[in-house]
């Protein structure tokens, strides 16, 4: 299966099968290369391509793993995907998670606190040890 797009609808079929409603238009590519409508001649691009909305970012599926699709916008132009940004407070134990953009989470004893989700990495207080997991270019 390909990768199919309806410009009208903003209607994406990827060729994992899976659907994205609300997709940028063709003319509308943030980059030169682009999962959907601008694809590089990369070693994955007949691979499966799946897109997680909480990370923002597009996969490939490879030897049954989850791999950055190597056209994804915010590995290319931001060197990192934020996979997991979460951090565990040493005051209290929690281990809190910021799940997107400007989700703000504190821990039960009020001295951590994360925010960003899959954007960006935010902390408050000293007091913790971080647990997220970035994928670096």
């Amino acid at each position: 299966m390909k990768t199919t797009y309806d410009d009208h609808h903003r209607v994406a079929v990827l060729n994992s099968g899976q659907t994205i409603y609300a997709v940028h238009k063709s003319t509308q590519c943030l980059g030169e290369v682009c999962p959907i409508h601008k694809p590089s001649d990369h070693d994955l691009v007949d691979a499966p391509l799946t897109y997680d909305p909480m990370i923002g970012s597009f996969f490939r599926e490879f030897h049954g793993m989850l791999v950055i699709d190597p056209d994804d916008y915010n590995f290319n132009n931001h060197g990192e995907v934020i996979l997991k940004n979460a951090i565990t407070c040493l005051g209290c134990g929690d281990t809190i998670r910021s799940t997107h953009r400007h989700d703000f989470v504190t821990c039960s004893c009020g001295e951590s606190s994360v925010d960003g989700g899959s954007a960006y990495l935010r902390r408050v207080g000293s007091n913790w040890v971080d647990c997220s997991v970035v994928f670096e270019k």
